[in-house]
C-alpha cells in the first residue's frame, strides 16, 4: 500500500485499510444518520481520508439495509489525498479477506462484488487479501474526489451535513489537529 511521506520523511498517511471494521457498528451508525437528518431530502456525508474506499463501501452497505426510501437520500462524498487511492476507489477495487467475505456472505452481501479474477492475491499481515470489484449498484450514490481535508475545512461549509475523518486523524500533529477542528467549527 501506497506511504506518503513529508519532507522529513514522516509518513502523513498510509493507506492500509480494511472493509468492515468491527470499532463502529456500522447499522446503528446509519439509523442515527437517517434519524438526525430525517428532515432533509437529501443526506450528505463527507468522508475524508476514504483510502481505497473499503470504509465508504461498508457504510453503504448498512445504509442499503435502511428502508429504500431512506436509503436513496444518502449521498457520500469521499475523499482522499492521494490520486492512485481515488482512481482504485473510483474503478471499485477493492481486496477482501476471508473474515470480509465470511461478513458479506453472512449479510447476503456478496451480490455486491465480483471476484476480480485478473489481479493476484495479495498477502498482508499475514492473510490472503482476495482481489474483488465492487459492483455498480453500491457505488452510484458515491462520488470520488481527491482532497486534502487540511485544505477544504477552510473553504467549505459542512453546516448541515455528516463530516467524517477518522483514517487520517492520527496522521496530522496535534498542531493540524487543532487547525483542522477549528476550522471545521467556523465553517459550520
Amino acid at each position: 500500500r501506497e506511504h506518503i511521506v513529508n519532507s522529513a520523511g514522516k509518513a502523513i498517511n498510509c493507506h492500509y485499510t480494511n472493509f468492515n471494521r468491527t470499532d463502529i457498528n456500522w447499522s446503528k451508525f446509519a439509523e442515527f444518520i437517517a434519524q438526525r437528518f430525517a428532515n432533509k431530502p437529501e443526506i450528505k456525508i463527507n468522508l475524508f481520508g476514504c483510502s481505497d474506499g473499503s470504509e465508504v463501501y461498508t457504510l453503504m452497505l448498512a445504509i442499503k439495509s435502511l428502508p429504500q426510501k431512506i436509503a436513496e437520500k444518502f449521498k457520500i462524498f469521499a475523499s482522499d489525498i492521494s490520486e492512485k487511492m481515488i482512481m482504485t476507489a473510483k474503478n471499485g477495487e477493492i481486496l477482501l479477506h476471508d473474515n470480509d467475505i465470511a461478513f458479506l456472505e453472512k449479510n447476503n452481501a456478496m451480490e455486491f462484488f465480483a471476484e476480480d479474477a485478473k489481479s493476484d492475491i495479495k498477502i498482508m499481515r499475514g492473510e490472503n487479501f482476495y482481489p474483488h470489484i465492487v459492483k455498480e449498484d453500491l457505488r452510484k450514490n458515491i462520488e470520488y474526489s481527491t482532497k486534502d481535508v487540511r485544505k477544504a475545512v477552510e473553504s467549505e461549509n459542512f453546516s448541515g451535513e455528516v463530516f467524517m475523518f477518522r483514517n487520517g486523524w492520527t496522521y496530522n500533529t496535534l498542531e493540524e489537529q487543532d487547525k483542522i477542528a477549528k476550522n471545521l467549527n467556523k465553517n459550520c
